[in-house]
């Protein structure tokens, strides 16, 4: 049996030891001399040589063993020779060889067969640097015995040289430490395939009359004293196979190594897994070797380590946690004593399966006062686990099951590998299972206690199609139960394809073709913040390839951008998304020869920026009376992705309830609206035309909403210049609607201290044919000056349509009348000179229209030099001219100056008829001298 002997250099003693008949003829030999070859008779016997190196160089040692009948068989206790001497069994005259080695041979057993005699032989070579040590017994029976063992080593059983043939061989080993305060631990190393061979194992926990065969092998082998007792029964071998049986052993303490099984499920508990000795036991030690190995009756059960509540006894001490019952299970952790603190405040322990193996060593003993704080918790869950994905591995599905015992939170640990990262893979169709609106799962990019989780997901919400973290580990949490099985499919990819944004900017490209990538913006719950994302540029160069941008949450998955190519952009405007929601940026395409290129289809960015863009707050104070609100970028594209909002209110107190809204510019591009809402008019839907769209005088609060989530396009820009406008707070004004029944009157407040202007949109009621004008008088208190008044014949005040006052005072003093059923009046208060005023307004049917039915023709219009009508109907027949009937149409101009392409007639020149002439500027003043002085430019017709 194996052992270690202190080797004597320079000293050759030969020790032959063999049955009592025998003993004095061996006595004598002390010469490995080829022409004297010691001689071993007998059952059983042993022999045991130390050479020093320099005494056999390029020699052979030789010994005979002789025995009357049984299986010989040589059992190794220690062999060291050089790596190039050999050892040879063979005949007496060596013309048969049994077994044929080179080098060391670790201790075991060397199997002979039924022969009588046989010849040891030890080649040596020329080698001298090292001490050959030979200690071999050898029986004519079937047992063998290590008893002797002190350290790590393995045994070998058995031994065959490749022409052995045997069959159906009982063999018996006894395996024993030297050291009664010590067992013996074993694993049985691979192959474990024992075909019919069958082991059985006694003083051992768990597997102790066991009878083990095929391909089921004991995880471990720790013996309940000293030694470990195996049976082999059945073993066969045929001559054109090698096949043999490794175990390797060590020693542990025997006061603190056991095995326990548990039974237990989800109870939240620790135990004192160590046991480590007392203080008087410890200070008879210099080291110590503490192995406990757990395991779960329920095979689906998973093991939690919990060292929340440990602390080291000596600073040397160090803890290896293996993920099953051997030693050459996947390691979950190796920790010392200089970072248990930082690991275990940082790391879970989950088994991936029933099974825990905690080895504690101590290999030196300082400190021999037991600390109060040395537990280690256990924890027996029935769901959760570790798994490390093996290198061509892409897939593992894990099912969260029904359990209404289950100790929550439920947690999986993956562990992926090098250039990989991990990813789940939802069903993206399917709301999640759990409560509604309250946290189901987590999802995080490391396994950490203390991590912040990327995302988390709650009950009924919709999962991203795949989940990916950008790195090799990944961590999911179950907060809740589940009625009904949950399965996710956990995956292992390359990187590149798959990303999640886990900071506060980050960037996302993509090139060549994959089916599907996806690139995830996880929502910040507790912030109202806004994700600003922006396109590089953006290439779809096939019918076939998508790009989709879809916002995730409680709802069906809604759709920000669904874009298919052909497709090629570099001015897709910005996205303010709101950073409450999570979003899912995917890319589909359908993989061929001609898709595959390295041109980039996308680069997108995302920054988060602790701020809502999307809400803008405008708050007046008695000194603020105007402001003007836009998009955002404006005048160039607005962002898309989610509404945007305008709140307009006043300060409580000060008396301004009033906001007039003009808009100035409006490019909305189609499938985005702008709507208005405030106390006097719930939902206002602006149009989409900025010459349809009217002032607006409302009572604050106002909300303005504009819905600017992309839904489809293919249009390039994706967006408008969205809109300005102009508003002005006020303490004075109001919206009055007038009847035929009665006079309406508008005055001032009785105090103006302090209002710096009024203003009043007036309208009549909706005529069921025609339109309705009004008349009005102005009553004009001491001090008025009219320089401080205007008032707007139209719905807006952007085109600059007044009434003429200078005109109707000539047909009647402080009587007017408008030529639309809108009037806007705009009276700006001298703060020196506060005059009152007074309107009386009443509806009156208008009597004429002008030709394009939008203005009525007053009389004071006809022939007075000015386009009133607009089509210029109020100035025919002027100044001995003739139009035609009807009328040619005058279209009206943007606004901007320049040349305008119109069909006019030319009153001065009669004799050029209807001409479709060039019109610019400079011409229309030309013809505009005399009767028609007042056309200065075409562009100020209305």
């Amino acid at each position: 049996m194996l052992k270690w002997p202190t080797i004597f250099a320079a000293v050759v003693g030969i020790t032959l030891m063999a049955s009592s008949a025998a003993a004095a003829q061996d006595t004598n030999s002390t010469d490995c001399n080829p022409t004297n070859i010691p001689v071993l008779t007998g059952k059983s016997g042993n022999l045991k040589i130390q050479i020093s190196p320099d005494k056999w160089p390029g020699k052979t040692c030789q010994w005979n063993v002789n025995v009357t009948d049984g299986f010989l068989h040589l059992d190794i206790e220690e062999l060291v020779i050089s790596a190039n001497d050999t050892l040879k069994v063979t005949t007496i005259d060596g013309k048969t060889t049994f077994f044929e080695s080179r080098g060391s041979l670790h201790p075991g057993v060397i199997f002979i067969g039924n022969q009588k005699q046989i010849q040891i032989s030890i080649i040596f070579t020329n080698d001298s640097n090292n001490n050959r040590v030979w200690d071999v017994m050898y029986g004519n029976d079937q047992t063998a015995q290590l008893l002797n063992i002190a350290g790590t080593g393995r045994f070998v059983f058995p031994y065959t040289y490749q022409n052995s043939d045997f069959k159906d061989i009982s063999f018996s080993l006894t395996l024993r430490t030297k050291y009664n305060n010590k067992k013996l631990l074993m694993n049985m190393e691979p192959p474990h395939d024992f075909n019919d061979t069958l082991f059985s194992f006694d003083k051992v926990d768990k597997y102790t009359n066991q009878n083990l065969t095929g391909t089921t092998y004991p995880d471990f082998l720790l013996s309940t004293d000293q030694q470990i007792n195996i049976k082999i029964s059945k073993y066969s071998k045929s001559a054109a196979e090698t096949k043999n049986y490794t175990f390797h052993y060590e020693l542990v303490d025997s006061i603190c190594s056991s095995y326990k099984k548990l039974t237990d499920l989800d109870k939240n508990k620790t135990v004192d897994i160590m046991n480590l000795p007392t203080t008087v036991q410890l200070q008879s030690l210099s080291s110590y070797r503490c192995l406990r190995i757990y395991e779960h009756e329920n095979q689906d059960s998973k093991l939690l380590l919990d060292l929340s509540g440990f602390k080291f006894v000596n600073t040397e001490d160090i803890i290896t946690v293996l993920d099953g019952n051997t030693a050459n299970s996947q390691p979950l952790a190796v920790i010392d004593s200089h970072f248990v603190n930082i690991y275990w405040s940082d790391q879970y322990l989950y088994s991936s399966a029933n099974k825990l193996w905690i080895l504690y060593d101590s290999p030196q003993v300082i400190n021999t006062v037991r600390q109060p704080l040395n537990v280690i918790g256990i924890q027996a869950l029935s769901q959760g686990g570790s798994y490390q994905f093996p290198k061509n591995d892409t897939l593992k599905q894990i099912v969260y099951k029904t359990s209404k015992t289950v100790l929550l939170p439920v947690t999986y640990l993956f562990n992926g590998n090098v250039n990989q990262q991990l990813a789940i893979d939802f069903d993206e169709k399917k709301p999640l299972p759990g409560t509604a609106n309250k946290l189901f799962m987590q999802i995080f990019d490391e396994t950490g206690r203390n991590g912040k989780p990327i995302i988390e997901l709650i009950g009924g919400s919709y999962p991203p199609d795949i989940m990916a973290v950008n790195g090799m580990q990944l961590k999911i949490v179950f907060n809740q139960n589940v009625t009904e099985d949950f399965k996710l499919n956990v995956i292992q990819v390359p990187k590149g394809c798959y990303s999640t944004v886990t900071g506060n900017s980050a960037a996302y490209s993509l090139s060549g073709c994959q089916t599907m990538c996806s690139w995830l913006i996880p929502k910040r719950a507790d912030s109202v913040g806004t994700f600003v994302f922006q396109f590089s540029h953006l290439n779809l160069p096939k019918d076939s390839d998508v790009i989709e941008l879809v916002e995730l949450g409680t709802k069906d998955p809604f759709k920000i951008i669904d874009l298919k190519g052909s497709l090629q952009s570099t001015t897709f405007p910005d996205m303010n998304l709101d950073s409450r929601q999570t979003y899912a940026l995917t890319v589909r395409r359908v993989c061929d020869k001609s898709s595959i290129d390295g041109s980039q289809l996308l680069g997108v960015s995302v920054i988060f920026i602790d701020k809502n863009l999307n809400q803008n707050n405008i708050t007046f104070n008695n000194e603020t009376v105007n402001s003007i609100i836009q998009t955002s970028n404006y005048p160039n594209y607005y962002p898309l992705g989610s509404d945007s909002h305008w709140f307009i209110n006043g300060t409580v107190g000060t008396g301004v309830d009033l906001v007039f809204i003009t808009f100035t510019d409006f490019d909305i591009n189609s499938g985005n609206e702008l709507f208005i809402m405030s106390p006097m008019k719930s939902n206002i839907s602006v149009p989409s035309k900025l010459s349809q769209i009217p002032d607006y005088l409302l009572q604050m609060p106002v909300f303005i909403d504009l819905n600017s989530q992309l839904i489809s396009s293919k249009s390039d820009p994706f967006s408008g210049r969205g809109f300005n406008a102009r508003i002005q707070a006020l303490k004075c004004g109001g919206i009055y609607e007038v009847s035929s029944k009665a006079t309406t009157n508008i005055t001032t407040p009785s105090t103006l201290a302090g209002v710096p202007q009024c203003v009043w949109m007036i309208t009549t009621d909706n005529p069921s044919k025609g339109i309705n004008v009004m008349s009005f008088e102005l009553i004009r208190g001491e001090g008025f000056d009219d320089k401080n008044l205007k008032i707007y014949d139209s719905n807006n005040t952007r085109d600059l349509i007044e009434v003429n006052q200078t005109l109707f005072k000539t047909w009647k003093d402080n009587f007017y009348n408008t030529s639309v059923n809108t009037m806007i009046i705009v009276y700006i208060i001298d703060p020196k000179k506060p005059a009152p005023l007074t309107i009386k307004v009443t509806q009156t049917a208008c009597d004429r229209l002008c030709h394009n039915n939008e203005r009525c023709f007053l009389p004071q219009f006809q022939c007075n030099g000015h386009n009133d009508c607009g089509d210029f109907t109020d100035e025919f027949y002027c100044n001995r001219t003739v139009p035609p009937v009807p009328p040619a149409p005058v279209y009206t101009s943007t606004g901007v100056n320049g040349w305008v392409v119109t069909l006019v007639i030319c009153p001065l020149m009669v004799g050029l008829g209807v001409l479709g002439t060039l019109y610019g500027p400079q011409v229309l003043n030309r013809f505009g001298r005399g009767r028609y002085q007042e056309f200065h430019d075409f562009s100020a017709v209305s």
